[in-house]
């Protein structure tokens, strides 16, 4: 993966160098590298979850939303022609 594919990922430039240092490394660096990596990617892998379930919400709002104003515009449309 490229530099400019994980900053689209969030990963500071931090993180892209110990990963790049990992890979370097033939996966030899020390395990305390390995485990920051790991949870680092862990917590961004978190973070994601936490926002696509907030926008879903809100997807599923704005969808009830637009239901109800369709169904409201129908009835006043019927309460024109009756």
């Amino acid at each position: 993966m490229a530099i400019k594919e994980m900053q689209e990922l969030d990963l500071s430039l931090k993180e892209i160098k110990a990963i790049f240092d990992l890979k370097e490394s033939d996966g030899r660096g020390s395990n305390e590298l390995i485990k920051e990596i790991t949870l680092s990617l862990r917590e961004k892998e978190q973070k994601f979850i936490e926002e696509e379930e907030k926008i879903r919400r809100k997807r599923e709002k704005i969808s009830e939303l637009n239901k109800g104003l369709s169904l409201y515009k129908e009835n006043q449309i019927d309460e024109k022609e009756a």
